[in-house]
C-alpha cells in the first residue's frame, strides 16, 4: 500500500511537470516567432529550430505539442498555475489536452470573471476555494521554466512565484495567442488567493527537477491534493421513529393506481395535486404523532391525505430520520446534512456533464413522448443462467442451450449496460463530477443503516475482475431525462 501510494504521488507530480513542459514549449515557440521581423508561424519555428535536431519529431507531432501547451496556458491564465494542479489531481490533463476549438480559452475567461458566466456558483464555491486550499498547502515557484525574454518584459528574473496571483497574471498575459486577450480578473472573487504565503516550499526547475525548501517538514506529502474535505463528511446522529405500518396488511398489498393508461394519467395528476396540498409536518414530534394516528390499525384509512415532510421540520436538528415499519424493516430514510458545497452545485454540476448541450426542457405529462427524447443509463446489470444439470467438464463459454438460437455468454456475470458504451463520455463525466456526492451517500448509509448496507453492498463489492461499483453500495446508477413517471 505504501508503494502504491508513493507511485500515485509520483505520477501526479510527473503529470504536473509534463503540463509545465508543454507550456514551456509553447512559450519558447512564441519567443522565436517574436524574433522574426515579418509575420511568421509555428511552421517556420519547426523548419528553423526543430527539423535539424537528432530524432526530431514529425511536424504534426510538434504542432500538437504546441497546441497542448497553449491549452494549458489558457487555463492557467484564467485560474492560475494552481488550476493545473487541480486538473492533475482529478486526472483530467489528457482529456483537456484533446479539447478542441475555443473551449480552454472560454473556460479561462469564465475563471477570470466568474460572475459573468452561466455557472458562477460552481466557480465561486468549488473551484476557487479548492485552488486557495492547494495554494496555501502547496506553495510553488518555477525556475527557468519560462523563457527569460518573457519574464524580463514584466521586470522579473528567471524565477516566478506561483503564489503571487498578480505577477502570474502578467506573465501569462504576455503570452500572445491568435486570439483575444482574456478580460481582467475580478480580484474580489479571487480574494482568498491573494493572501501572502510566508515561504515558497517547492521549486520546479525548467529541466523538470523538483526540490523542496529544507525547512519543510519531510513527512509533508507535497503531491497530495485534498479532493474531499473530510470535515464536511460528518455522519449525523439518527432519530428513529417506529410505526405500526404492517406491510402484510391486505390494504397495503393492493395496487392503488389505475391500470388503464389513460385512467392512470388522470389518477397520477390527481395524486400530484393531493401531494402538493399535503399536511405539512412541523417537527419530528409532530411527525411521530401523525404517524401513530395514521397507522393505528396497521394501514391508513385516510388515503386522500399526504404527509409533507419538509426540510423545515429539521430546523435546529442535525439528525437524520429513520422511519421503521411494524416488523422493523426500513420504511424511509431522510438525511438533511448534505454538505452545502455539494448541495448548492447539484444543478450546475449536472448540466456540466453534458458538455454544454441543452438537455433540460419542461414537458407536460400529457405531451406526446417519444423514446428518442429519453435517455436512461444503467451502470451494472445482473443476469445469471441457472446452469442446472450442465456438464462440469466443459467451460461455460463453450456451452449452448438447445432451445434457443443464440446463447449470450457475456450475460452470465454482472456487466455494464450497453448505454454506458454508447454514452461513455457522459458516464465518465457523471462519475467525475458527482464522485464526492457518491462517497458521501456511501458513508451515510454505511454508518446510519448498517444492516441494509450489508445487504446492498454484497454484490457491489464482488464484481468480476476486481471492479467495484462506482456508486457503492448500489449496483445501478440511472439517469432519467425527459421522463415523466406515471403511478406505479
Amino acid at each position: 500500500i505504501a508503494r502504491c501510494h508513493s507511485i500515485s504521488h509520483q505520477q501526479t507530480g510527473s503529470s504536473f511537470v509534463a503540463m509545465l513542459t508543454y507550456m514551456q514549449l509553447a512559450i519558447q515557440c512564441q519567443s522565436f516567432i517574436n524574433t522574426y521581423k515579418e509575420r511568421s508561424s509555428i511552421r517556420r519555428v519547426y523548419d528553423d529550430h526543430v527539423a535539424q535536431l537528432p530524432n526530431a519529431p514529425a511536424q504534426t507531432t510538434f504542432n500538437r505539442w504546441n497546441a497542448i501547451g497553449c491549452k494549458f496556458i489558457s487555463l492557467a491564465t484564467g485560474g492560475s498555475i494552481y488550476i493545473l494542479v487541480l486538473i492533475v489531481g482529478l486526472d483530467m490533463q489528457w482529456k483537456i489536452a484533446t479539447l478542441g476549438g475555443r473551449i480552454p480559452w472560454e473556460v479561462g475567461k469564465m475563471l477570470r470573471q466568474p460572475e459573468m458566466c452561466k455557472t458562477p456558483t460552481l466557480i465561486l464555491q468549488c473551484i476557487i476555494p479548492a485552488i486557495a486550499w492547494i495554494r496555501s498547502h502547496l506553495p510553488l515557484s518555477v525556475e527557468k521554466v519560462f523563457c527569460p525574454s518573457l519574464l524580463a518584459s514584466i521586470g522579473l528574473n528567471e524565477t516566478l512565484n506561483c503564489t503571487n496571483l498578480s505577477v502570474t497574471n502578467k506573465v501569462l498575459d504576455a503570452f500572445k495567442q491568435n486570439n483575444y486577450i482574456l478580460p481582467p480578473r475580478h480580484f474580489d472573487s479571487w480574494m482568498d488567493c491573494t493572501t501572502a504565503v510566508v515561504e515558497v516550499m517547492i521549486v520546479i526547475r525548467g529541466d523538470g527537477h523538483i526540490s523542496m525548501d529544507h525547512r519543510v517538514n519531510p513527512s509533508y506529502s507535497y503531491y497530495t491534493i485534498c479532493t474531499v474535505d473530510q470535515a464536511l463528511h460528518g455522519i449525523p446522529e439518527v432519530s428513529v421513529i417506529w410505526t405500526t405500518f404492517d406491510r402484510e396488511h391486505p390494504d397495503n398489498r393492493k395496487f392503488p393506481a389505475e391500470t388503464d393508461r389513460n385512467e392512470n394519467i388522470f389518477w397520477t395528476e390527481q395524486e400530484q395535486v393531493r401531494a402538493e396540498a399535503g399536511v405539512v409536518i412541523q417537527d419530528l414530534d409532530d411527525l411521530r404523532n401523525k404517524l401513530d394516528q395514521r397507522y393505528a390499525n396497521g394501514s391508513s384509512k385516510d388515503t386522500n391525505t399526504y404527509l409533507h415532510i419538509s426540510m423545515d421540520a429539521f430546523q435546529g436538528q442535525v439528525n437524520a430520520l429513520d422511519l421503521r415499519n411494524a416488523d422493523d424493516s426500513l420504511m424511509a430514510f431522510i438525511c438533511p446534512t448534505l454538505p452545502e458545497s455539494i448541495r448548492s452545485n447539484l444543478l450546475s454540476s449536472f448540466l456540466a456533464c453534458f458538455d454544454g448541450n441543452e438537455v433540460l426542457r419542461m414537458r407536460k405529462l400529457k405531451d406526446d413522448f417519444h423514446t428518442d427524447d429519453c435517455q436512461d443509463q444503467d451502470t451494472q446489470i445482473e443476469h445469471h443462467d441457472g446452469g442446472d444439470q450442465a456438464p462440469t467438464d466443459i467451460h461455460p463459454h463453450y456451452m449452448s442451450r438447445e432451445d434457443v438460437s443464440r446463447t449470450n455468454h457475456s450475460q452470465t456475470l454482472p456487466c455494464q449496460s450497453r448505454d454506458i458504451l454508447e454514452h461513455q463520455q457522459l458516464y465518465d463525466n457523471i462519475l467525475l463530477v458527482f464522485g464526492e456526492l457518491f462517497e458521501w451517500i456511501d458513508d451515510v448509509i454505511k454508518e446510519c443503516l448498517p444492516t441494509e448496507y450489508e445487504v446492498l453492498v454484497e454484490l457491489a463489492q464482488d464484481l468480476p475482475d476486481g471492479e467495484v461499483s462506482p456508486v457503492t453500495p448500489f449496483l445501478s446508477l440511472v439517469v432519467n431525462l425527459n421522463i415523466s413517471t406515471l403511478g406505479h
